[in-house]
């Protein structure tokens, strides 16, 4: 009687670790990671003025060639709008991260400061 447990208990265990992977594979497909328009300031929310949006760049700019630290800021208008319901900031963001490159990884030098409007949300990644 006893084999009879562990063997269904073994074929539950299985099945939860399936449904977790396809799970996973689903999320991962959907979500997207917009192509970066500039290298340090990357408006796609569109809340950032021309005239703030230049301050901006000229400061990471000057952080960049003063102290080789390279950051960029993002606005996403939501999480939803680019495939990533249910996905907390802080994992799309080092996803974005790593996608664009954001500094270099010897050097470890890079800095993403990413805003959602819509989830009212900021999350800076470094690496």
């Amino acid at each position: 009687m006893l084999s009879k447990t562990t063997n269904i208990s073994k074929k539950i265990s299985f099945g939860v670790l399936i449904l977790l992977c396809l799970t996973t594979v689903n999320v991962k497909a959907e979500v997207v990671f917009p192509e970066h328009q500039n290298k340090y300031v990357n408006d796609f929310a569109g809340i950032i003025s021309q005239e703030d949006g230049a301050a901006i760049q000229n400061m990471l700019e000057n952080l960049d060639q003063q102290n080789g630290i390279e950051m960029t800021v993002v606005t996403i208008t939501s999480l939803a709008d680019n495939g990533a319901t249910g996905l907390p900031l802080k994992t799309y963001a080092a996803g974005l991260f790593d996608t664009w490159g954001v500094g270099a990884a010897d050097k470890n030098n890079g800095i993403l400061l990413l805003f959602s409007l819509d989830d009212r949300e900021l999350w800076i990644e470094m690496g």
